[in-house]
């Protein structure tokens, strides 16, 4: 099964780095007011669906290399996956801000932050709005 045409470009981002064939899927740019964003039950759906699976095991997968990121960040580490990005953590220091309510001044803490730079492919298929090409 092939997602909505409005979903179809913004799927093959995640799809790459699961090895899906992309030639099987077809993009189309959406039309204006016809844009919907992929959720975690659409790509557990279509990846079921592309490889003939149940969606509770595409789901078991899934969840598996979301946590194996959640993980490698956690711990500090790059996450890099081939042909779609790299996930960085990188510090925030603390700084000022305003209470937009009260118009108060707060001091907002220091934090950590996962970053994320898109690889080239991704970039050139979102800036050429189509499909990443397959190696």
């Amino acid at each position: 099964m092939i997602p909505e045409p409005a979903t179809q470009h913004l799927a093959y981002a995640s799809l790459i780095s699961l090895n899906i064939d992309s030639s099987k899927l077809h993009p189309k740019v959406a039309e204006t007011g016809d844009r919907r964003d992929m959720n975690t039950a659409d790509l557990i759906e279509h990846v079921a669906a592309e490889h003939g699976v149940a969606k509770e095991h595409a789901k078991k997968i899934l969840d598996s290399a979301l946590d194996a990121i959640t993980a490698a960040a956690s711990a500090g580490d790059e996450v890099t996956l081939a042909r779609f990005g790299r996930f960085k953590v990188t510090d925030r220091a603390e700084r000022q801000g305003r209470n937009p309510a009260t118009g108060e001044t707060i001091i907002i803490a220091a934090s950590k932050k996962l970053a994320f730079t898109a690889a080239k492919s991704v970039r050139d298929a979102l800036n050429a709005g189509g499909a990443p090409s397959a190696r």
